[in-house]
């Protein structure tokens, strides 16, 4: 800047130039923070700045680091979800940590899917990931298969209290299963089903679909004044009507007909993969459900999985207490 070194072009060089962050669009130069400048978190109006297509770089030479970059995607990431909240967007999910020479495997197969868009088909697709889950002291809830090895998911309200199950699959065939993690607060458990191979659902992308868009939920609700686990599971189909906030969690509004049995069963999209979870509880409101979005619980069931295949048990949570 004006003949004075700030160690930007050094920098720009080392990690990658133009094929990184693409030209200059700026000379280096103070910059005031005047409205309409994109300064980094944290950062002062005053300091060097020189801004790129892709990326700020900023001058601070009385620092252990003198040259700080800025992905501009980052900063406007920020700006539109604010205190993190892009976290729980699937498309901004943090990749695995992956050290560069370390030998790795990709998985090249192709994601199943129903060869019709329709309700029908989606049922036949996801059917046999479907599980009724028992409870030893009566009552029934529904559930779904996430890996190969036998694992389900299902609501925490439905395991609270007790911890071996019954759990029946799509051929008719009973199976027992024990809780191996679960979490209060968002309202998910696991299962470890004993002695089956099991067909995972194919999860989507909840934050993806529009208001309006048609939904499939499977499940097992009792029969009217039955008291009885049903034999067969029933459908429902109906549309994406809002995502509202309760008690700072995010859930799915639909207009699905969900009831006590339909807890912890899969919520399908069109496409056939699983976007959410039902949540049958009744919270004093007519003739509308919420479901549990896969944004939230899908992470969290994939780190229990992780930790189960190293090896450990993963930890429980509860809910929170007042705040």
């Amino acid at each position: 800047m004006g003949g004075s070194y700030t160690g930007f072009l050094d920098t720009f060089k080392r990690l990658g130039g133009v094929k990184a962050f693409g030209y200059p669009k700026t000379e280096a130069r103070r910059d005031t923070g005047a409205s309409g400048t994109l300064l980094a978190p944290g950062s002062s109006p005053g300091i060097i700045r020189q801004y790129f297509q892709a990326a700020v770089l900023e001058s601070f030479p009385a620092a252990v680091q003198p040259v700080k970059l800025t992905l501009l995607g980052d900063v406007v990431r920020n700006r539109i979800n604010p205190n993190n909240g892009y976290e729980s967007i699937s498309a901004f999910r943090r990749a695995t940590p992956f050290t560069p020479g370390q030998a790795t495997q990709f998985d090249r197969a192709t994601v199943r899917a129903p060869k019709e868009r329709t309700p029908e088909a989606v049922v036949r697709f996801v059917q046999p990931s479907l599980v009724r889950v028992q409870r030893a002291s009566g009552g029934c809830g529904s559930g779904f298969f996430v890996d190969a090895r036998g694992h389900a998911v299902t609501n925490w309200h439905v395991v609270d209290g007790e911890t071996r199950f019954t759990v029946r699959m799509h051929d008719g065939r009973d199976a027992r299963a024990t809780v191996v993690a679960s979490d209060e607060y968002h309202d998910i458990a696991l299962l470890r089903v004993e002695g089956v191979t099991s067909t995972p659902v194919e999860w989507g992308l909840s934050d993806g679909l529009n208001i309006a868009a048609q939904l499939v939920a499977l499940g097992f609700p009792a029969p009217l004044r039955e008291s009885t686990c049903p034999l067969t599971p029933k459908v429902t189909v109906g549309v994406l009507s809002a995502r509202t906030t309760i008690d700072g969690l995010t859930y799915l509004q639909t207009d699905l007909s969900l009831n006590p049995g339909n807890s912890g069963g899969p919520v399908a999209a069109l496409n056939g993969t699983i976007v959410w979870i039902s949540k049958a509880e009744a919270i004093g409101l007519q003739n509308t459900n919420f479901l549990i979005p896969e944004e939230r619980a899908h992470p969290i069931i994939t780190s229990w999985l992780r930790t189960l295949g190293s090896g450990q048990p993963p930890s429980a949570r509860s809910r929170p207490g007042p705040r």
